[in-house]
């Protein structure tokens, strides 16, 4: 969303992560959240 809203007026480049914790158990990973980032 972030490219979507910021890279047509402002240029630069976006980055998105998503933040998850590993279980243990499974080897899966749960999720908890996002961070994103712009940088001209």
């Amino acid at each position: 969303m972030m490219g979507v809203e910021i890279l047509p007026r402002f240029g630069g480049y976006v980055e998105a992560q998503e933040v998850g914790l590993t279980v243990t158990r499974t080897g899966l990973a749960l999720p908890c959240g996002a961070s994103g980032r712009w940088e001209a």
